[in-house]
């Protein structure tokens, strides 16, 4: 410590948390802790409690998962505060920003509904759902160019392209 910096003015700093944020629906295994997360993304809401985000476990199956007593309803924060940053993907994006870049690069003539849902931190793929029922993930180019994607036709087999590019990538 120096000479004069008991005489420096120290400004306190205090990080307020947004709450209130809703529930989300997580997996058992995820809130027990007996799985690590792989992935999160977001829905549309059943009901005005509900904030549409959901999170799946690293050792989950599609047979646990439709299993009703293996998913729980849990507040949003708590989840955040338990998985902090440690996975590529999620849902902390500008869904309007998506959208728009996409539709300057993609032609969506035929799809009259394009939800943002997700981003991969580690590049420009973002994952959308397409009038309720297409999942394309896209590399946006950011140029004239056409974006290249990947077409899905349910939940379960994007979640399963991410954990495995992830898994493969990352792990």
């Amino acid at each position: 410590m120096g000479l004069f910096d008991k005489f420096k003015k120290v400004e306190k700093i205090e990080t307020q948390r947004t709450h209130n944020l809703g529930g989300c629906i997580i997996t058992r295994s995820l809130y027990e802790g007996t799985s690590k997360l792989k992935w999160i993304f977001r829905e549309k809401s059943a009901n005005s409690a509900d904030n549409g985000w959901r999170a799946l476990g690293d050792s989950d199956t599609e047979e646990y998962i439709n299993v009703p007593e293996n998913n729980l309803v849990v507040d949003f924060d708590r989840l955040e505060e338990k998985y902090g940053d440690d996975f590529n993907w999620g849902t902390d994006l500008n869904c309007e920003f998506f959208q728009n870049q996409l539709a300057r690069e993609a032609d969506l003539t035929p799809y009259q509904e394009v939800k943002a849902l997700a981003k991969c931190y580690s590049n420009d793929d973002v994952l959308f759902l397409l009038n309720n029922k297409v999942y394309r993930i896209y590399h946006l180019t950011y140029s004239n160019g056409e974006p290249r994607y990947i077409e899905f036709q349910n939940r379960k087999d994007v979640i399963e392209y991410i954990e495995k590019q992830y898994v493969d990538e990352y792990l």
